[in-house]
């Protein structure tokens, strides 16, 4: 809910239809919702992937810098 009394429903967050949540990793999680770090990863794994490996590409189109995005695959690879 929202401070003004109203809900979202994620069908119509910023115009966002739900097959926009429909990543490949969804199916993986069987049902289970994933963890912030779980879907991070997965989020970053989906735009590396749509960017060819380019991570400079990858950054764009997650909106993060480039140093900020090696800072999260140092972190990934940490765990």
């Amino acid at each position: 809910a929202r401070h003004d009394g109203s809900t979202v429903s994620p069908h119509g967050y910023r115009g966002l239809t739900a097959s926009a949540f429909s990543l490949p990793w969804r199916s993986a999680m069987e049902g289970r919702f994933p963890t912030l770090k779980e879907a991070q990863q997965q989020h970053i794994e989906e735009a590396l992937e749509r960017a060819g490996g380019n991570q400079g590409t990858a950054a764009a189109l997650l909106g993060i810098s480039r140093p900020a995005l090696n800072r999260r695959l140092a972190r990934i690879r940490e765990d």
